[in-house]
């Protein structure tokens, strides 16, 4: 997250709703609804009207420090349409002649947005229908899905705590660390404090989408890129137990992950049962 100025927190609904390609894309922007009829409808509307716009204003500001993606600020970007309805409702009460076409430029943005959505969610209705199972479908819309699978398989009865970098980490049922802005306080520090760090947080594997961490610049400019070839150069200590290497999900090229043990200097820990069948 960039720009925690004061100008920056004052301008974010506005450049949320305005400069969609910066804050998720044009497919998850709100449309400038919630803010052009959201602000008219504080005015109009009443008390209730004025909880919604609260609740919304305060989720926004705790997100705007943290997640400023479009996808995440729904719930309380939600709020602001029932505002910016109510606005519609209470506007032509006011007697003025531009007021009268409010409602039918409200039904051709909701039209809009209703036919653009519902074109973009096609691949959803054989699932949602049940004509697809539910793995079927997230195997062929979940990045790394199949090694998701085979951690859940192997690895259920172990004591495993699994540190990852991979976003999509929901999909994993075994417990995981996965507080990538921690690592990068270890960027520097002597191997055996890196190794004490890990154990005081009884992570017991390294979940490496290598692929992944690879191609994101922002793990590299923060240091985990490095650190975490750092550790894979010491095998004494990271073991690798099972390698993944598939096509791509979603695009061209080869998708290469790798499942580290951790071994620490005073112990050896149990290796989770090894399934060849996994190997491409």
């Amino acid at each position: 997250v960039q720009g925690l100025g004061l100008r920056d927190f004052l301008y974010f609904p506005t450049r949320l709703i305005l400069l969609p390609h910066a804050y998720d894309g044009w497919a998850k922007s709100p449309g400038g609804l919630a803010l052009f009829l959201g602000v008219p409808g504080v005015v109009v509307g009443g008390k209730r009207v004025r909880w919604l716009v609260a609740y919304a204003f305060l989720g926004g500001c705790c997100f705007f420090f943290f997640q400023r993606s479009a996808r995440y600020l729904l719930p309380f970007i939600a709020p602001m349409m029932i505002v910016a309805a109510v606005a519609v409702c209470r506007l032509p009460r006011i007697h003025h002649q531009a007021f009268r076409y409010v409602p039918g430029l409200v039904l051709v943005a909701f039209g809009y947005a209703l036919v653009l959505h519902m074109g973009a969610m096609y691949f959803k209705i054989p699932v949602v229908l049940g004509a697809q199972s539910r793995d079927e479908y997230l195997d062929g819309r979940v990045e790394r899905y199949p090694v998701f699978q085979w951690v859940n398989r192997t690895m259920k009865n172990e004591d495993v705590v699994l540190l990852t970098l991979d976003p999509r980490s929901y999909y994993l049922h075994v417990p995981t660390y996965q507080n990538y802005e921690a690592l990068k306080h270890l960027d520097g520090v002597p191997l055996d404090r890196q190794l004490a760090w890990l154990e005081e947080r009884r992570i017991t594997h390294l979940f490496y989408p290598r692929t992944y961490v690879e191609e994101s610049h922002g793990l590299a400019h923060i240091g985990v890129a490095q650190l975490l070839e750092e550790w894979v150069s010491h095998p004494q200590h990271f073991r690798r137990i099972q390698t993944f290497h598939y096509p791509r999900t979603r695009g061209k090229g080869m998708e290469l992950v790798e499942i580290y043990e951790i071994r620490y200097a005073d112990e050896a820990r149990p290796t989770p049962r090894r399934s060849m069948a996994a190997d491409a």
